[in-house]
Protein backbone atom coordinates (compact mmCIF):
# COMPACT_ATOMS: atom_id res chain seq x y z
CA UNK A 1 0.00 0.00 0.00
CA UNK A 2 1.19 3.51 -0.79
CA UNK A 3 1.07 6.46 1.59
CA UNK A 4 -0.54 9.48 -0.09
CA UNK A 5 -0.98 11.57 3.06
CA UNK A 6 -0.07 11.52 6.74
CA UNK A 7 -1.72 13.45 9.56
CA UNK A 8 -1.21 13.30 13.30
CA UNK A 9 -1.95 15.15 16.50
CA UNK A 10 -0.21 14.66 19.84
CA UNK A 11 0.78 16.64 22.91
CA UNK A 12 3.19 18.96 21.10
CA UNK A 13 0.93 19.89 18.22
CA UNK A 14 -0.21 18.72 14.81
CA UNK A 15 1.37 17.67 11.57
CA UNK A 16 4.48 15.96 10.30
CA UNK A 17 6.49 19.21 10.41
CA UNK A 18 5.81 19.52 14.16
CA UNK A 19 6.85 15.91 14.67
CA UNK A 20 10.10 16.38 12.75
CA UNK A 21 10.86 19.52 14.78
CA UNK A 22 10.39 17.58 18.03
CA UNK A 23 12.55 14.75 16.75
CA UNK A 24 15.26 17.27 15.93
CA UNK A 25 15.09 18.93 19.35
CA UNK A 26 14.70 15.77 21.42
CA UNK A 27 12.23 14.83 24.17
CA UNK A 28 10.43 17.52 26.14
CA UNK A 29 8.94 17.50 29.60
CA UNK A 30 5.44 16.14 30.21
CA UNK A 31 2.68 18.06 31.93
CA UNK A 32 2.02 17.29 35.60
CA UNK A 33 -1.64 17.28 36.61
CA UNK A 34 -3.73 16.52 39.67
CA UNK A 35 -5.81 13.36 39.46
CA UNK A 36 -8.44 12.41 42.00
CA UNK A 37 -7.47 9.45 44.20
CA UNK A 38 -3.85 9.72 43.02
CA UNK A 39 -1.57 11.15 45.69
CA UNK A 40 1.31 12.63 43.68
CA UNK A 41 1.24 14.95 40.64
CA UNK A 42 0.66 12.78 37.60
CA UNK A 43 2.82 13.17 34.44
CA UNK A 44 1.10 13.01 31.06
CA UNK A 45 1.71 14.03 27.45
CA UNK A 46 -1.70 15.64 26.94
CA UNK A 47 -3.01 17.65 23.98
CA UNK A 48 -3.71 21.29 24.77
CA UNK A 49 -7.32 22.43 24.45
CA UNK A 50 -6.42 25.15 21.94
CA UNK A 51 -5.22 22.49 19.50
CA UNK A 52 -8.72 21.00 19.36
CA UNK A 53 -10.67 24.14 18.43
CA UNK A 54 -9.57 24.40 14.81
CA UNK A 55 -12.09 26.00 12.45
CA UNK A 56 -11.58 23.27 9.88
CA UNK A 57 -13.85 21.12 12.03
CA UNK A 58 -17.40 21.19 10.67
CA UNK A 59 -20.13 22.98 12.59
CA UNK A 60 -21.80 19.63 13.15
CA UNK A 61 -18.97 18.86 15.60
CA UNK A 62 -19.75 21.71 17.98
CA UNK A 63 -20.98 19.14 20.54
CA UNK A 64 -18.33 16.55 19.74
CA UNK A 65 -16.35 15.15 22.63
CA UNK A 66 -12.61 15.48 22.98
CA UNK A 67 -11.83 12.03 21.59
CA UNK A 68 -13.80 12.64 18.39
CA UNK A 69 -12.04 15.98 17.85
CA UNK A 70 -8.60 14.41 18.27
CA UNK A 71 -9.35 11.66 15.78
CA UNK A 72 -11.08 13.86 13.21
CA UNK A 73 -8.32 16.48 13.17
CA UNK A 74 -5.67 13.84 12.45
CA UNK A 75 -7.77 12.43 9.61
CA UNK A 76 -8.40 15.86 8.06
CA UNK A 77 -4.72 16.71 8.31
CA UNK A 78 -3.80 13.55 6.38
CA UNK A 79 -5.91 14.78 3.46
CA UNK A 80 -4.39 18.26 3.64
CA UNK A 81 -0.86 16.87 3.79
CA UNK A 82 -1.50 14.79 0.67
CA UNK A 83 -1.92 18.01 -1.29
CA UNK A 84 -5.00 16.77 -3.13
CA UNK A 85 -8.67 16.12 -2.47
CA UNK A 86 -10.13 12.62 -2.31
CA UNK A 87 -10.41 11.13 -5.78
CA UNK A 88 -13.88 9.70 -5.10
CA UNK A 89 -15.48 9.90 -1.62
CA UNK A 90 -17.84 7.07 -2.55
CA UNK A 91 -14.81 4.83 -3.20
CA UNK A 92 -12.97 5.85 -0.03
CA UNK A 93 -13.07 3.81 3.17
CA UNK A 94 -12.17 4.63 6.77
CA UNK A 95 -10.58 2.22 9.22
CA UNK A 96 -9.74 3.21 12.77
CA UNK A 97 -7.92 1.31 15.51
CA UNK A 98 -8.19 2.02 19.22
CA UNK A 99 -7.76 0.17 22.47
CA UNK A 100 -9.83 2.24 24.88
CA UNK A 101 -11.87 4.41 22.53
CA UNK A 102 -13.87 7.29 24.07
CA UNK A 103 -13.50 5.87 27.56
CA UNK A 104 -13.60 9.31 29.20
CA UNK A 105 -17.03 10.01 27.74
CA UNK A 106 -18.16 6.46 28.53
CA UNK A 107 -17.30 6.83 32.21
CA UNK A 108 -18.94 10.27 32.33
CA UNK A 109 -22.10 8.71 30.92
CA UNK A 110 -22.01 5.88 33.46
CA UNK A 111 -21.59 8.38 36.29
CA UNK A 112 -24.68 10.25 35.10
CA UNK A 113 -26.68 7.01 35.04
CA UNK A 114 -25.63 6.30 38.63
CA UNK A 115 -26.43 9.84 39.71
CA UNK A 116 -29.63 10.57 37.74
CA UNK A 117 -30.89 7.26 36.40
CA UNK A 118 -31.46 6.21 32.80
CA UNK A 119 -33.86 9.02 32.02
CA UNK A 120 -31.64 11.74 33.48
CA UNK A 121 -28.41 10.94 31.65
CA UNK A 122 -27.21 12.93 28.65
CA UNK A 123 -28.16 11.51 25.23
CA UNK A 124 -25.20 13.37 23.75
CA UNK A 125 -22.78 11.55 26.04
CA UNK A 126 -24.52 8.27 25.24
CA UNK A 127 -23.98 8.66 21.49
CA UNK A 128 -20.38 9.76 22.00
CA UNK A 129 -19.64 6.67 24.09
CA UNK A 130 -19.90 4.58 20.89
CA UNK A 131 -16.46 3.69 19.56
CA UNK A 132 -17.35 4.22 15.90
CA UNK A 133 -18.79 7.73 16.31
CA UNK A 134 -15.40 9.38 15.69
CA UNK A 135 -15.25 7.67 12.31
CA UNK A 136 -18.77 8.94 11.56
CA UNK A 137 -17.56 12.49 12.15
CA UNK A 138 -14.68 11.94 9.71
CA UNK A 139 -17.02 10.55 7.07
CA UNK A 140 -19.38 13.50 7.53
CA UNK A 141 -16.58 16.08 7.32
CA UNK A 142 -15.10 14.56 4.14
CA UNK A 143 -18.43 13.44 2.59
CA UNK A 144 -17.15 9.85 2.52
CA UNK A 145 -19.82 7.26 1.70
CA UNK A 146 -17.57 4.21 1.40
CA UNK A 147 -17.24 1.47 4.05
CA UNK A 148 -16.13 2.43 7.57
CA UNK A 149 -15.17 0.40 10.60
CA UNK A 150 -13.49 0.66 14.00
CA UNK A 151 -11.45 -2.17 15.50
CA UNK A 152 -11.02 -2.06 19.27
CA UNK A 153 -8.62 -4.40 21.03
CA UNK A 154 -5.79 -3.91 23.50
CA UNK A 155 -2.93 -5.16 21.33
CA UNK A 156 -2.14 -5.06 17.61
CA UNK A 157 -5.30 -3.19 16.60
CA UNK A 158 -3.40 -0.94 14.16
CA UNK A 159 -1.90 -4.00 12.47
CA UNK A 160 -5.41 -5.40 12.07
CA UNK A 161 -6.79 -2.27 10.36
CA UNK A 162 -3.81 -2.22 7.99
CA UNK A 163 -4.53 -5.83 7.03
CA UNK A 164 -8.19 -5.01 6.46
CA UNK A 165 -7.26 -1.94 4.39
CA UNK A 166 -5.06 -4.16 2.23
CA UNK A 167 -8.01 -6.51 1.68
CA UNK A 168 -10.35 -3.66 0.73
CA UNK A 169 -7.86 -2.29 -1.79
CA UNK A 170 -6.96 -5.69 -3.28
CA UNK A 171 -10.61 -6.71 -3.63
CA UNK A 172 -11.59 -3.44 -5.27
CA UNK A 173 -13.82 -2.38 -2.41
CA UNK A 174 -12.08 1.00 -2.24
CA UNK A 175 -9.66 3.10 -4.24
CA UNK A 176 -8.36 4.84 -1.12
CA UNK A 177 -8.55 4.06 2.59
CA UNK A 178 -8.03 6.40 5.53
CA UNK A 179 -6.33 4.23 8.14
CA UNK A 180 -5.65 5.53 11.62
CA UNK A 181 -5.24 4.85 15.32
CA UNK A 182 -5.74 6.95 18.40
CA UNK A 183 -6.16 7.10 22.15
CA UNK A 184 -7.32 9.61 24.74
CA UNK A 185 -6.06 10.21 28.28
CA UNK A 186 -8.52 10.34 31.17
CA UNK A 187 -8.64 10.38 34.97
CA UNK A 188 -9.89 6.79 35.25
CA UNK A 189 -7.02 5.62 33.09
CA UNK A 190 -4.59 7.61 35.24
CA UNK A 191 -5.92 5.96 38.38
CA UNK A 192 -5.60 2.47 36.90
CA UNK A 193 -2.08 3.14 35.63
CA UNK A 194 -1.02 4.50 39.01
CA UNK A 195 -2.18 1.27 40.65
CA UNK A 196 -0.74 -1.17 38.10
CA UNK A 197 2.41 0.43 36.71
CA UNK A 198 5.48 2.35 37.85
CA UNK A 199 4.80 5.97 36.93
CA UNK A 200 7.80 8.18 36.22
CA UNK A 201 7.39 10.90 38.85
CA UNK A 202 10.49 12.69 37.55
CA UNK A 203 9.03 13.10 34.06
CA UNK A 204 11.66 10.99 32.31
CA UNK A 205 11.11 7.54 30.86
CA UNK A 206 13.26 4.73 29.58
CA UNK A 207 10.97 1.80 28.76
CA UNK A 208 13.92 -0.46 28.01
CA UNK A 209 15.02 -0.21 31.63
CA UNK A 210 11.48 -0.25 33.10
CA UNK A 211 12.19 3.27 34.28
CA UNK A 212 8.63 4.41 34.62
CA UNK A 213 5.60 5.01 32.46
CA UNK A 214 4.11 8.28 31.21
CA UNK A 215 0.82 8.05 29.30
CA UNK A 216 0.19 10.09 26.19
CA UNK A 217 -2.67 10.67 23.79
CA UNK A 218 -3.23 11.52 20.17
CA UNK A 219 -4.08 10.08 16.77
CA UNK A 220 -2.32 9.21 13.51
CA UNK A 221 -3.92 8.75 10.08
CA UNK A 222 -2.51 7.52 6.79
CA UNK A 223 -4.25 8.02 3.44
CA UNK A 224 -3.48 4.78 1.57
CA UNK A 225 -3.98 3.65 -2.01
CA UNK A 226 -3.10 0.62 -4.10
CA UNK A 227 -1.05 2.63 -6.59
CA UNK A 228 1.36 5.53 -5.98
CA UNK A 229 0.49 9.10 -6.91
CA UNK A 230 4.17 10.04 -7.21
CA UNK A 231 7.45 8.15 -7.24
CA UNK A 232 8.16 9.66 -3.81
CA UNK A 233 5.20 7.98 -2.08
CA UNK A 234 6.35 5.55 0.60
CA UNK A 235 4.89 2.10 1.13
CA UNK A 236 3.44 0.60 4.30
CA UNK A 237 2.57 -3.06 4.76
CA UNK A 238 2.23 -5.76 7.40
CA UNK A 239 4.73 -8.59 7.09
CA UNK A 240 6.16 -11.44 9.13
CA UNK A 241 9.14 -10.58 11.30
CA UNK A 242 12.37 -10.27 9.37
CA UNK A 243 15.86 -9.01 10.07
CA UNK A 244 16.19 -7.50 6.59
CA UNK A 245 15.40 -3.89 7.45
CA UNK A 246 17.60 -0.90 8.15
CA UNK A 247 16.16 0.01 11.54
CA UNK A 248 13.67 -1.18 14.16
CA UNK A 249 11.29 1.03 16.11
CA UNK A 250 9.65 -0.72 19.05
CA UNK A 251 7.44 -0.16 22.03
CA UNK A 252 9.31 -1.97 24.73
CA UNK A 253 7.03 -2.42 27.71
CA UNK A 254 6.80 -6.18 27.17
CA UNK A 255 9.67 -6.88 24.81
CA UNK A 256 10.84 -10.48 24.70
CA UNK A 257 14.18 -11.59 26.08
CA UNK A 258 15.14 -13.05 22.71
CA UNK A 259 14.82 -9.68 21.02
CA UNK A 260 16.75 -8.06 23.85
CA UNK A 261 19.78 -10.00 22.65
CA UNK A 262 19.55 -9.39 18.91
CA UNK A 263 17.72 -6.15 18.13
CA UNK A 264 19.46 -2.80 17.83
CA UNK A 265 16.36 -0.64 18.07
CA UNK A 266 14.98 2.77 18.91
CA UNK A 267 11.94 3.87 20.89
CA UNK A 268 10.38 7.35 20.71
CA UNK A 269 7.98 7.11 23.63
CA UNK A 270 9.55 10.25 25.23
CA UNK A 271 8.20 12.22 22.24
CA UNK A 272 4.54 11.19 22.40
CA UNK A 273 4.24 9.19 25.62
CA UNK A 274 3.04 5.63 26.09
CA UNK A 275 -0.21 4.71 24.38
CA UNK A 276 -1.80 1.51 23.15
CA UNK A 277 -1.35 2.98 19.65
CA UNK A 278 2.39 3.58 19.92
CA UNK A 279 3.09 1.49 16.83
CA UNK A 280 1.07 3.91 14.69
CA UNK A 281 3.15 6.84 15.94
CA UNK A 282 6.31 4.86 15.28
CA UNK A 283 5.09 4.21 11.71
CA UNK A 284 4.71 7.98 11.26
CA UNK A 285 8.25 8.49 12.61
CA UNK A 286 9.51 5.76 10.26
CA UNK A 287 8.03 7.65 7.32
CA UNK A 288 9.66 10.91 8.45
CA UNK A 289 12.99 9.14 8.98
CA UNK A 290 13.02 7.68 5.47
CA UNK A 291 11.90 10.92 3.85
CA UNK A 292 14.61 12.93 5.62
CA UNK A 293 17.19 10.09 5.45
CA UNK A 294 18.10 10.86 9.04
CA UNK A 295 17.95 8.76 12.19
CA UNK A 296 16.70 10.98 14.99
CA UNK A 297 17.83 10.69 18.58
CA UNK A 298 15.75 8.15 20.45
CA UNK A 299 16.12 5.64 23.24
CA UNK A 300 18.69 3.04 22.21
CA UNK A 301 18.06 -0.57 22.96
CA UNK A 302 19.80 -3.92 22.57
CA UNK A 303 22.36 -6.14 24.19
CA UNK A 304 25.61 -4.47 25.38
CA UNK A 305 27.27 -5.50 22.10
CA UNK A 306 24.41 -4.06 20.08
CA UNK A 307 24.49 -0.83 22.06
CA UNK A 308 28.05 -0.24 20.89
CA UNK A 309 27.21 -0.66 17.20
CA UNK A 310 26.97 2.37 14.97
CA UNK A 311 23.27 2.67 14.17
CA UNK A 312 23.81 5.25 11.41
CA UNK A 313 23.05 3.90 7.93
CA UNK A 314 24.26 5.22 4.60
CA UNK A 315 20.79 4.74 3.15
CA UNK A 316 17.46 4.18 4.87
CA UNK A 317 15.17 2.17 2.61
CA UNK A 318 13.01 0.17 5.03
CA UNK A 319 12.11 0.51 8.72
CA UNK A 320 10.26 -2.08 10.79
CA UNK A 321 7.85 -1.15 13.59
CA UNK A 322 7.15 -3.81 16.18
CA UNK A 323 4.62 -4.00 18.97
CA UNK A 324 4.84 -6.17 22.06
CA UNK A 325 3.29 -8.54 22.97
CA UNK A 326 2.81 -9.86 19.43
CA UNK A 327 1.77 -13.48 19.25
CA UNK A 328 1.48 -13.52 15.45
CA UNK A 329 5.03 -12.25 14.83
CA UNK A 330 3.78 -9.49 12.56
CA UNK A 331 5.44 -6.13 12.04
CA UNK A 332 4.74 -2.98 10.07
CA UNK A 333 7.24 -2.15 7.34
CA UNK A 334 7.55 1.40 6.01
CA UNK A 335 9.79 1.49 2.93
CA UNK A 336 10.68 3.24 -0.26
CA UNK A 337 9.02 2.06 -3.45
CA UNK A 338 10.49 -1.17 -4.76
Amino acid sequence: MFISGLGLIYSKGRGISTLISDLENGPSEPEFITVSMVKDPFPVFRIASQCLGDRILPRAMRRADRFSRIVTLAALDSIEQSGRSLSDPSRTGILFATSLGPHTTSFDFLEEILAYGDTGSSPTKFTHSVHNLAVSYIAQALHITGPTSTIAQFNNSFIQVLLLAQAWLNNGRCDQVLVGAGEEFGNVLAYILSRKLIISRMGQIDPFENNGYIPGEGAVFFLLSKSPNTDQDLMIDVESWTDKTDLYLVNAEQISQGDRDVLPALCYAPIFGHTFSSIAFHAAIAAATIQKQKIYQGLRFGSPAMQKQNIVKQSLNAIACREYPNHDNQQIIVRKQK
